[in-house]
């Protein structure tokens, strides 16, 4: 019975200093940098990034079924979206996401956010808004 304790002791032991030298080059070693990143100069652009970035203005649904620059109605797609998300503001629009470019036209033109409305994304993107509104005046 003695012997089956220290044995017991003794891989607790070993499991327990695995674990400790675990722990220790989790937080202590940086993470290897596997992202290069291009150098470009002040006032100059990529004009491939920029060619992508244009292809956004196509109006065309996405292949995959998400997103696109078509502003289509979730709920068409989707009615039970009205019934879920009834009394929320997605029940009255709720877009497919589109590409930057539109980012503000979509913003203006939703249903969801009104003069009323205390901010856009941030409503419900953020758990301390109103804190935020202090502190930001």
């Amino acid at each position: 019975m003695n012997k089956k304790r220290k044995l017991m002791f003794l891989l607790l032991g070993i499991a327990a200093l695995v674990c400790i030298v675990v722990v220790i080059q989790v937080f202590l070693r940086k993470p290897a940098t596997t992202l290069k990143l291009a150098g470009l100069s002040a006032g100059k652009y990529d004009p491939a990034i920029y060619e992508s970035y244009k292809k956004n203005l196509e109006m065309a649904p996405s292949p995959t079924g998400f997103g696109g620059s078509e502003k289509v109605q979730k709920s068409v797609k989707e009615p039970e979206i009205l019934v879920n998300f009834k009394g929320m503001a997605f029940s009255k629009d709720y877009a497919e996401d589109r590409g930057h470019p539109y980012a503000v036209q979509d913003l203006k033109e939703t249903k969801r956010v009104n003069p009323t409305t205390p901010g856009a994304c941030m409503t419900c993107k953020s758990s301390n808004l109103i804190d935020i509104y202090k502190d930001m005046g």
